[in-house]
């Protein structure tokens, strides 16, 4: 993936850059570098404290309605400018553009690993297998490296489940008695039959980043 040549301020921020651009941001100043350092900050999973001013400046413009909004942050974006490359300045206007401006929460894991809740069950939970839609637009950007994978089953859980964080796996009566009691559970159904399970942990850090 190219790379971007940034300010040492923008170096301090990421240890690996997401843009390949002619400029530096130590040319600019006022809003101008506010607006690079936004498209920078609003393209990455890590946000660090030096992320703040650009991202508190962005999303405190606000107009009375939604679609002054999003130009007015359009406008403030546009004043990042493009380098020297008509290859690089299409792809960085589309980013630019036509993706940050519709980002509306950061593609993190936190983000990611939410919980969804049953359509027609109410009370089932489980981790949400689909990407968030900002996620998916950070990813459809060649100038950005996101590379999230689901790593559950995408199963449902009851709720009564999910709470505890376990399920019961059914087990054999030798390794019931292999077990530690607080780990395992003895069901008894009609005509004397004994079942016997064991706690198995519910996997809810569901999405990771893949190198």
């Amino acid at each position: 993936m190219k790379k971007i040549i940034v300010s040492s301020l923008m170096s301090s921020i990421f240890t690996t850059t997401l843009l390949s651009q002619d400029f530096s941001f130590a040319e600019f100043t006022g809003d101008k570098k506010l607006a690079c350092e936004a498209v920078l900050c609003l393209s990455t999973s890590n946000r660090p404290s030096e992320c703040e001013p650009s991202i508190e400046k962005y999303f405190s413009i606000l107009r009375k309605k939604a679609e002054d909004t999003l130009e007015a942050r359009k406008d403030f974006l546009a004043l990042c400018p493009v380098g020297d490359s008509a290859e690089a300045d299409k792809e960085f206007q589309n980013l630019r553009d036509n993706i940050i401006p519709y980002i509306t929460e950061n593609c993190s894991i936190e983000n990611l690993n939410r919980i969804e809740y049953g359509e027609y069950y109410k009370r089932d939970r489980r981790i949400n297998p689909e990407l968030t839609r900002s996620c998916e637009l950070l990813m459809s950007s060649s100038y950005t490296y996101l590379n999230p994978k689901y790593t559950c089953s995408g199963e449902w859980y009851i709720l009564e489940e999910w709470n505890r964080g376990t399920v019961l796996e059914r087990i054999s009566e030798k390794e019931f008695r292999q077990l530690p009691r607080k780990e395992t559970k003895v069901k008894m159904f009609g005509d004397n039959e004994t079942a016997y399970y064991k706690y198995v942990p519910i996997k809810k850090d569901c999405w990771v980043f893949e190198n």
